[in-house]
């Protein structure tokens, strides 16, 4: 995967604060535990390590990787839990001398990979380091939301203004980010990709997968709503 972060970017610094700011880890951590945790845990792209950390009383084991080298400097920084490790790691090419009872994809971080193939890719590896009935969960983008208007906020953290923007481009979405920390605004823009019903079933072959889907907003199945969250039990 490529790199999501420019160098020296001021999200990746804020991260932490700016996911705290969009209270979305709750209901995901909730959508989490729908499957109770246990045994050993990988946590891809895991970021600065919030549901790696979650996980680590319920675990002998739990593994964060992520593409980011500060967000994973910043992950050790906020650990303390003896049975959590980190690694640098794209979570499409990783190679891990373990398998797991569970891995995690959270905060739609599968809409960073750049194609269905490189999604594919990321599918292929986490199938062969998760256990027999095991399970993979994830969050993902509905491909329709940000159909009709763009939305925008504006705010502080960490006493830093900014300005925020988000706008559907074709089948991707655009994240842009002004931060007023100088005289002169500090300009990010991120894009995510966005995958439809068909795409997810053509990743997980259903001979391979079993799906469990419910939206953002608690309907089950593949409905309209912000967001997809998927538990996909690995059969064989």
């Amino acid at each position: 995967m490529g790199r999501v972060f420019k160098e020296n970017s001021v999200l990746e610094r804020l991260y932490e604060s700016w996911m705290s700011e969009s209270g979305s880890s709750e209901d995901l951590w909730s959508f989490i535990t729908q499957i109770p945790l246990h045994g050993n845990i990988l946590d891809c792209g895991c970021g600065s390590g919030t549901f790696t950390r979650l996980c680590a009383p319920f675990a002998n084991h739990v593994v964060g990787i992520d593409l980011s080298s500060t967000m994973i400097h910043h992950a050790l920084m906020m650990t303390h839990d003896p049975n959590i490790e980190y690694h640098v790691m794209d979570m499409s090419q990783f190679s891990l001398p373990m398998v797991f009872d569970r891995v995690l994809a959270m905060n739609d971080v599968l809409n960073f990979c750049t194609s269905l193939s490189q999604f594919q890719d990321v599918v292929n590896h986490v199938y062969q380091h998760l256990k027999v009935d095991g399970v993979f969960t994830f969050d993902v983008h509905h491909p329709d939301r940000m159909d009709e208007a763009g939305y925008s906020e504006s705010g502080v953290l960490e006493n830093i203004e900014y300005e925020y923007i988000l706008e559907k481009d074709e089948q991707k979405l655009r994240h842009t980010f002004l931060w007023y920390e100088s005289d002169y605004p500090t300009l990010e823009v991120i894009f995510q990709s966005l995958f439809t019903e068909a795409d997810i079933r053509a990743v997980f072959n259903e001979s391979l997968w079993e799906l469990s889907v419910e939206t953002d907003d608690g309907n089950v199945g593949f409905q309209p709503c912000e967001k997809w969250m998927i538990h996909a039990r690995r059969k064989v």
